[in-house]
Parts: structure tokens; C-alpha cells; sequence
């Protein structure tokens, strides 16, 4: 996990009035960047990498498949516990939109999957929409906020 201390001294040469010349550098799983802070005044942003990003993707869909035929309330439970460890590990202060879109990205694999469970198709959106507030399904929420 990123701590405050390793963040000042990495971005020590990641200086703002290089900004243009700079670009980003990754770090412990995170994409270090400049940007415009809410009054306008040079911020360093950061995101979830990348490469980072697209493997847990990958590795929940292919968890998904292998475990999709369990029963709801189980697999639910599994879901649940994989969604919080992945917003324990990438929930921090500024990274709220790319932990939102991983939320969309495995709602929509989701769907996809328990529709493709049986022949006939199981949930338009509405009803998929009850079931995930019947299992409650972990919502993105920020962890930390160094």
C-alpha cells in the first residue's frame, strides 16, 4: 500500500514545473500523474495503473466463470469479499472513479454471466438490478485517505 512518506520522496524529482515534460510514473500499483486540483492550482493525481486494472479484470472474470454456478447467497458472499479486498488494496483519496468504473465493469461481466447460467435468458437489467440490492453487492468506498 502507498504510504504518505514513499509518495513525497518518489515524487520528489516529479516535480510541477516539469509538468509537461514529466508525463507519469507507476508505483505500487498506482499511476502518478499532474493535474489541476479543485481551485485550478497544479495537484498530483493518481489512478489505479493500468496493467493493474485490466489483470483484476481478467482474473475476475475468469473467477467468475469457474465459480458462477454456485449458489447465490455463496457466490454473493465470495463476491462481496473479493470486491472489499479489492477496495481495501486500491481505495484511497483520489483514485474514487477508477475503483467506480472496476464497480460498472464487473457489474456488466455480472449480468453477463448469470444471464448465460441457462438457455432462457434469466435478468433484464431491472431484475438484476433487485438482485444485487437482495444480496447487497459491495459498493466502491474510499479506505484510505493518504
Amino acid at each position: 500500500m502507498a504510504t504518505a512518506r514513499a509518495i513525497r520522496q518518489l515524487s520528489a524529482g516529479f516535480r510541477s514545473h516539469r509538468q509537461q515534460t514529466s508525463g507519469s510514473f507507476e508505483f505500487l500499483g498506482f499511476e502518478f500523474r499532474w493535474g489541476r486540483g479543485r481551485w485550478g492550482k497544479p495537484a498530483l493525481k493518481l489512478r489505479t495503473a493500468r496493467t493493474k486494472y485490466r489483470a483484476a479484470l481478467a482474473n475476475f472474470q475468469a473467477w467468475c466463470r469457474e465459480h458462477c454456478r454456485m449458489r447465490k447467497d455463496k457466490f454473493f458472499a465470495a463476491l462481496n469479499a473479493k470486491l472489499r479486498g479489492y477496495y481495501n488494496d486500491y481505495g484511497i483519496r483520489g483514485n474514487f472513479d477508477s475503483i467506480a468504473d472496476f464497480f460498472y465493469q464487473v457489474t456488466r461481466m455480472l449480468y453477463r454471466l448469470l444471464n448465460s447460467r441457462s438457455q432462457r435468458r434469466g435478468y433484464n437489467w431491472e431484475g438484476f438490478a433487485k438482485l444485487i440490492k437482495v444480496f447487497k453487492l459491495q459498493r466502491p468506498r474510499i479506505c484510505h485517505s493518504f
